[in-house]
């Protein structure tokens, strides 16, 4: 399967079956792509080679071309070639145990060994990381999409009502799904999509039949109870997964230039307002929040590279201060003429009034 993703050509390989059917759904709202690939990610294939180096600390393997990352139960090696990188994920088999049928109870999305785990893995722990090697691409931690003919990047910290906001302008027939969580943007201010499923939090369907029976009905009845049970105990503690193209009704495939990038920041104000702020302000921010968010994902794997090599006698092939410098000239390209706001948001103001003022923000932006 070959597709374009974040603007680069992947070509995604496995011999399983199983496998084969999850990518088929999860990728088929990204365009085709019959050029040479970027990127070959090879799922659960033997390795070309592993004649590593070292192993310093045990869920590190150090290699001359690249690295190998443990995440749990699965492994992850990035391969640097003149031409393509390499990737080779290997995760456990997808067959049922009693183990995995507890586990599904115990989880948010009652979905362990199923396409929402290889979803989550694809996009976390390979895809967004993987652009952390590939220059003119930075990424923003931010919900995006296209209302009213423009683009809007929503960013900042987790519970600042990124997705709430995004939910509220899907029920818009003006409004394209962009992206949910993590954006990729290039120096000349494309963002790509990022057609993962956006997750939904039993809180973000409070008051809102229509999106909670949207994002069940096609569940099992299990599935179902597991929802009820979870949202009456902590609706913060349950969560499920929705196509984008079901949740917006349409999405973009293709690139599209920004016009709004919104940093949502809950503080002591009395009410909402926005306040232009300065592109270098912004740039730091972001990156800022985007070290914390992958920092127990992927940057330890960075440093852990950096010191292998550092023993080895070897330089690095990416390192932490290099990511941070690369996203610096990027974002500083693609945020170059843009309108960059911070939304003040009262800390304790209602999401239902939250997504109600914000819908008049926008559309105070748009006349």
């Amino acid at each position: 399967m070959k597709k374009l993703i974040f603007g680069k050509g992947i070509n995604i390989i496995t011999k399983n079956s199983d496998i084969k059917a999850i990518l088929n759904d999860r990728f088929s709202l990204y365009p085709d792509f019959n050029e040479k690939e970027d990127i070959k990610l090879y799922i659960n294939e033997n390795e070309e080679n592993d004649d590593f180096i070292s192993i310093n600390p045990n869920l590190h393997t150090s290699y001359p071309d690249g690295f190998k990352a443990k995440f749990g139960s699965n492994t992850i090696r990035w391969v640097m070639g003149q031409d393509v990188i390499k990737v080779y994920l290997n995760i456990p088999s997808l067959t049922k145990s009693w183990k995995n049928i507890i586990s599904r109870y115990r989880s948010m999305e009652f979905s362990i060994g199923s396409k929402e785990r290889i979803d989550q893995i694809l996009y976390e722990m390979v895809l967004i990381p993987t652009m952390f090697f590939i220059d003119n691409l930075a990424i923003i931690h931010s919900a995006g999409f296209v209302y009213k003919n423009k683009s809007f990047l929503l960013g900042g910290t987790g519970g600042t009502g990124k997705t709430s906001a995004s939910l509220e302008i899907s029920k818009k027939n003006s409004a394209l799904f962009l992206n949910d969580d993590m954006s990729i943007i290039d120096s000349q201010g494309f963002i790509y999509p990022n057609l993962a499923y956006p997750k939904i939090y039993a809180y973000n369907t409070i008051g809102d039949i229509e999106l909670e029976n949207k994002l069940i009905k096609h569940h099992s009845f299990l599935n179902k109870i597991h929802w009820k049970i979870k949202k009456k105990k902590n609706s913060e503690k349950v969560r499920r997964k929705i196509s984008p193209k079901d949740l917006y009704g349409s999405v973009i495939n293709e690139k599209v230039k920004l016009d709004f990038y919104i940093i949502l920041f809950r503080e002591k104000v009395s009410k909402m307002k926005i306040t232009e702020i300065n592109k270098e302000s912004a740039i730091n921010a972001t990156i800022s929040i985007m070290q914390s968010e992958y920092s127990n994902i992927f940057n330890t794997h960075i440093y852990w590279h950096e010191y292998n090599k550092t023993i080895e006698g070897e330089p690095p092939i990416i390192s932490m201060s290099g990511v941070v410098k690369k996203w610096k000239n990027t974002l500083n390209g693609g945020l170059n003429g843009k309108r960059i706001l911070k939304l003040s948001i009262p800390y304790n103001l209602s999401n239902e009034e939250y997504k109600k003022q914000l819908l008049n923000i926008l559309d105070g932006l748009l006349d």
